[in-house]
């Protein structure tokens, strides 16, 4: 729209302007979101260049207005003289998991608070129509249950749908806050957002709440939300995020009720690309380990206060059994336990510091037919709850 706003009488200008519009869209098909955003933004403002200088016919103000909306990949340009201006507020981003973003009010120093739907939601049932591959459209949470914490059985019944990646935390007063990456939740069918359930009766019953995002680098929500209790009770939130243009790492941010999250700074990160963080305090430090999305190995890093994190002299995560990812930990004074999954089941690992892991086994075996799959598990999240149960929210596809 915006090649053409310029005047048929500039031939070359106008070539050039199509140049740059089949290389965006061209990124756009051959390149990850993520990484495409740094190049399409930049593309994006010198076509709009291009169009206020060479065209009288777009006026300065649908010029700024465009500027805005391009800012936010909005899709939409817009002269005075043929339609109206689109709201530069209603911000929308592609994610690499399909996800979109809240809409998004701009403040003054650039920064964006994310506000979704107020309130409450139902979640939805069944998958998705069309989900994006790889999305959570594709995906469910399923529960189960250990009087344990190392001998798990499914429930046989479905969370909730259209879900993927769950993270846990159980309050001091016992209130259990389960967040996810949720798909179906907003009038848009395929948008994804990170929401939160909530059940102050050990999992009997649950309300599925909306979140709020505050001083956001980025007009997208966060994704893969790993969530840790800190000393003083505050929520903080360690998630995806884009780094440049062809990397992302970890950032985090802090909320005081773990409904409302500010954005605080980056974590961990650089030079390579890393995603689905766990993170956990564990004998006098803080532990985080990252998947390298492109070798598919798992790092550890760590850090003093759980801020900024350096990945450990021994970063890549060795364990006597190949092809499990660790997740979700259960610590025990200085006996530390994770879960590993793998596409088949989910098993278990200890340490006493963090490195060096032994295998405990089986705990939850994918083709158990109440798994309501056919045999598929892919990440989890484990907590113990206030009546000294145990509570498994596990993630599956759907039957075929």
């Amino acid at each position: 729209c915006i090649c053409a706003h310029l005047p048929p009488a500039r031939p070359f200008q106008k070539s050039i302007c199509v140049a740059f519009a089949v290389l965006m869209v061209a990124i756009s098909l051959f390149t990850p979101n993520l990484a495409r955003r740094p190049l399409l933004d930049r593309s994006a403002i010198w076509l709009l260049y291009m169009a206020e200088v060479r065209s009288p016919v777009m006026t300065k103000t649908s010029f700024f207005a465009c500027l805005l909306s391009t800012l936010s990949l909005l899709p939409a340009c817009s002269s005075s003289s043929d339609s109206s201006a689109s709201n530069p507020n209603d911000a929308s981003a592609s994610a690499e998991d399909g996800a979109t973003s809240s809409d998004a009010s701009v403040a003054a120093d650039g920064s964006t608070t994310l506000v979704g739907p107020a309130g409450t939601f139902t979640p939805p049932t069944g998958k998705s129509a069309n989900p994006p591959p790889n999305s959570a459209g594709e995906r469910r949470l399923v529960t189960a249950t250990s009087t344990d914490g190392v001998h798990f059985t499914t429930s046989g019944k479905v969370f909730t749908d259209q879900a993927n990646v769950p993270d846990m935390v159980v309050t001091s007063n016992g209130s259990i806050f389960l967040y996810y990456t949720g798909q179906g939740i907003d009038a848009d069918p395929i948008k994804e957002t990170v929401p939160v359930a909530t059940s102050t009766d050990n999992g009997a019953t649950w309300t599925f709440n909306y979140l709020v995002y505050k001083n956001w680098p980025t007009p997208r929500p966060p994704s893969d939300p790993d969530v840790v209790l800190r000393p003083d009770g505050t929520f903080r939130m360690f998630f995806v995020n884009s780094l440049d243009a062809s990397t992302v790492g970890i950032d985090y941010a802090d909320s005081p009720d773990g409904f409302t999250f500010t954005y605080v700074g980056h974590a961990l990160g650089g030079g390579t690309s890393i995603n689905h963080s766990t993170t956990m305090y564990f004998n006098g430090a803080w532990h985080m380990f990252v998947l390298n999305e492109k070798t598919g190995e798992q790092y550890h890093a760590t850090s003093a206060d759980g801020t900024t994190f350096a990945f450990a002299t021994d970063k890549v995560v060795t364990l006597p059994t190949k092809n499990y990812y660790l997740v979700n930990p259960l610590i025990d004074g200085s006996n530390l336990r994770m879960f590993g999954f793998t596409l088949g089941n989910i098993s278990s690992f200890t340490s006493t510091d963090a490195t060096n892991w032994t295998y405990g086994g089986i705990v939850l075996d994918g083709n158990d037919t109440n798994t309501l799959t056919s045999g598929y598990i892919q990440d989890l999240a484990v907590e113990k709850l206030a009546n000294g149960t145990y509570l498994m929210v596990y993630v599956v596809g759907y039957p075929k």
